[in-house]
């Protein structure tokens, strides 16, 4: 019950996968009425200061770009979160074109057809949808990859690999972790097919409209906070289900039980 005593960080990844120069960027936004302070991570797309991103082109051939200066905000960004007082870490993200990345780790980390796990991400038309069927059946046939590490390497986009990076960490320091999505979602399967420990920590947010989310939550045997039809990502499901886990937490440690009534101890 401790544990929602100090503060609360959001961490959101941006993996936007637009073709275009952003500033190199990390933010931190304090809220003083609430006295919780989010940290924001941009990670921009091409030129030099390109991190890992990975795009799957319409023949199915990912393209990856790199800089070294993004690795530390993996597990290493969660302990020193850690560190300087969170004691909560909601996972978010911010994107075009992820939800492809998701479905090919769940076809793989899930045991799942691939029919199954390719919604229609951000709106795409039934046109739109076959398309993208058929690109992601010709990116999974390129690789034959099935342990999680690899599986991460050949499908996965930077922010799919920080994030599991950031809840192996937060579970290393006993962290609760709020995971928003079907993106993140992908992102906690990966992390938990990696250390199985990191199922303890984690607090499935919502059920989101994606096709396949439904099924991945079956394949983690979880059960959301959550089911409202959601279609959104960028951490919203995380936030609307933290003051669930903040009443929960001091329903826990702060309200007396029927023991402590009946004995006079209030």
């Amino acid at each position: 019950a401790q544990m929602m005593k100090g503060r609360s960080g959001e961490v959101f990844w941006d993996d936007t996968m637009i073709n275009r120069d952003l500033s190199d960027t990390q933010t931190v936004l304090h809220h003083p009425q609430r006295r919780e302070k989010i940290l924001t991570c941009d990670m921009p797309w091409g030129g030099d200061d390109a991190g890992y991103m990975s795009v799957i082109d319409d023949h199915g051939i990912k393209k990856l770009y790199y800089n070294a200066s993004r690795s530390r905000w993996c597990p290493e960004g969660a302990r020193d979160a850690a560190a300087e007082g969170f004691e909560i870490l909601a996972l978010g993200e911010m994107g075009i074109g992820n939800t492809a990345s998701a479905a090919l780790i769940m076809h793989r980390l899930a045991a799942a057809p691939l029919v199954d796990c390719v919604g229609r991400g951000a709106g795409h038309d039934d046109e739109g949808l076959a398309h993208k069927l058929a690109v992601l059946e010709r990116a999974a046939a390129r690789s034959d990859a099935s342990p999680p590490l690899d599986v991460l390497a050949q499908f996965g986009g930077l922010e799919i690999a920080m994030m599991t990076g950031a809840m192996i960490g937060a579970a290393s320091v006993r962290m609760p972790v709020l995971v928003d999505g079907f993106i993140v979602s992908a992102a906690a399967l990966t992390a938990i097919r990696l250390r199985p420990e990191v199922r303890e920590y984690g607090i499935f947010c919502h059920r989101s409209a994606e096709l396949g989310h439904q099924r991945m939550l079956a394949a983690l045997e979880v059960e959301p906070l959550l089911d409202l039809g959601l279609r959104l990502g960028e951490g919203t499901g995380a936030l609307l289900a933290l003051p669930i886990v903040r009443a929960a937490s001091r329903l826990l440690g702060e309200v007396a039980s029927l023991e402590d009534v009946l004995s006079g101890r209030l």
